[in-house]
């Protein structure tokens, strides 16, 4: 490893010279405090030229990302067996006042829910104007070693409305006239508080035609749309459906002779079969075909019958993730005090024995890099890129100020011990410490980058959690 010349005597890393030289002035400790401090200082100051600009040209806040109320409750979730309902305003989490729903911070309602550390979460909530005190169970779901581990989970997605980000050309949004940016605002006259809505309606309402409300530069139409049939997106390993011949891009048009409507309600139909054979009628390209398949309960992931698959939209519409985004300018002092913020608690959360956050949540270069990647595919994502730049530059001085050797925190550090000792620190022991410390952080930057990977390309399918016994055993 290279010898820092801040934290190393000269003749140590040149040797002696035999030529005469011209006395040079000693390094001292502030001398080196000076150069190790310049690599966080230029990071601060990157971080706020790029606040400067971004409280002049504004950065997106999305619906999803700034709203208190909740969208939608996911069955069977902690949520839904603690009495939380979709618009139901959250006032409080875990003892702490929230005013937004995503992003790091004490106002946070998802980080109140992964920083909680008891076993149930208090949840204050606003509902018909009334104040109601909810105590919920979090559930932390399993998955692959591959991947990190999830974090604790209440069931519950934010409200905004549904905006079409892009509509595949061919497909039955376009036919129905459905365009980029229309946002969809009910459905039969419901008003629709979150995407998941959409499907949740037309699982209860499977025999009515459907007609969206849409709202298009500020004019409202009616749309009539209807997508039938589940689209199969994974199929589990050993599961029957896998068995029964069933593929990936499979789309299932009825179950039993009765139309299927979307995957919600296929999946139901599933649960409630009691693991009677089912007739599935599926369309595989131009083919029509007859499919039989019997659930069973998988020997984990489920306690009630599956047949081991994973579902994809159908409908033609690759929607926006955030909703309707409003462009708000921070102020400076603002932006910084929130990368600032963000990593506090993240060190606070890694440093506390009861946090489930641990190392292998944090990001790397590849999952940055990946960050930046899906900004620029949004209309507003140089923004967000700008505003993003601001938290990762405070966030990475901050980080470079630890003192920890081989980072300039550290050589700050033994700078100081230099000080009071008034003499170098052992340049053996130095080697050592430096050469150790560099093998470690060398060794936790694969660590994170095995992470980020496995989220990048995917170990396994969305629903393999779902484990089947090998058809061999089944038979026998």
């Amino acid at each position: 490893f290279v010898k820092l010349p801040q934290m190393a005597p000269m003749e140590a890393i040149e040797g002696k010279s035999e030529t005469p030289q011209a006395p040079m002035k000693p390094i001292t400790a502030l001398d080196k405090i000076i150069v190790a401090f310049a690599g966080p200082l230029f990071s601060f100051a990157l971080a706020a030229f790029f606040a400067v600009i971004v409280s002049i040209i504004g950065r997106p806040l999305g619906e999803a990302e700034g709203t208190r109320t909740i969208g939608y409750v996911l069955e069977k979730s902690p949520a839904e067996k603690a009495g939380l309902k979709a618009g139901d305003e959250i006032l409080e989490v875990d003892g702490q006042p929230v005013t937004r729903w995503a992003g790091m911070g004490k106002d946070s309602i998802i980080w109140r829910i992964v920083r909680s550390e008891g076993s149930t979460i208090p949840v204050k909530v606003k509902r018909a104007g009334k104040e109601v005190a909810l105590e919920a169970t979090p559930e932390i779901p399993d998955n692959s070693i591959f991947e990190r581990k999830n974090l604790r989970q209440l069931g519950i997605t934010p409200a905004f409305t549904p905006m079409i980000a892009k509509v595949i050309p061919g497909s039955a949004a376009q036919k129905a006239g459905l365009k980029a940016n229309d946002l969809i605002t009910e459905v039969n006259g419901k008003k629709l508080l979150n995407l998941l809505d959409l499907d949740g309606y037309v699982k209860d309402h499977p025999t009515e035609a459907v007609t969206l409300t849409v709202l298009r530069d500020s004019q409202k139409l009616a749309v009539p749309f209807s997508v039938r049939g589940a689209k199969v997106g994974t199929v589990v390993k050993n599961g029957p459906a896998q068995t029964a011949g069933l593929q990936k891009g499979d789309t299932i048009l009825t179950a039993n002779g009765q139309e299927v409507p979307n995957a919600e309600w296929m999946t139901d139909f599933i649960a409630k079969s009691k693991g009677e054979t089912l007739t599935l009628g599926v369309q595989r390209g131009g083919e029509k075909m007859e499919i039989k398949v019997t659930p069973v309960v998988p020997l984990s992931g489920s306690t009630d019958p599956k047949i081991g698959l994973g579902w994809d939209r159908n409908e033609g519409i690759q929607w926006d993730e955030i909703g309707l985004a409003t462009i708000r300018n921070p102020s400076v002092s603002e932006q910084l005090r929130t990368g600032v913020m963000s990593i506090v608690d993240t060190l606070g959360a890694l440093f506390s024995h009861k946090s489930d956050v641990k190392l292998q949540h944090l990001s790397g270069p590849v999952m940055i890099g990946r960050l930046y990647y899906h900004m620029f595919q949004s209309k507003e994502g140089w923004r967000m890129a700008l505003w993003f730049s601001v938290i990762f530059n405070v966030n990475l001085a901050m980080l470079n100020l630890l003192p920890v050797p081989v980072l300039d925190g550290g050589h700050i550090t033994l700078a100081l011990v230099e000080a009071v000792r008034r003499k170098p620190v052992n340049f053996k022991m130095l080697e050592i410490i430096q050469t150790a410390c560099a093998v470690l952080l060398i060794g936790f930057m694969i660590y994170i980058a095995f992470f980020d990977l496995s989220d990048l390309f995917g170990f396994r399918g969305k629903n393999e959690e779902l484990k089947f016994a090998k058809p061999e055993a089944v038979a026998k």
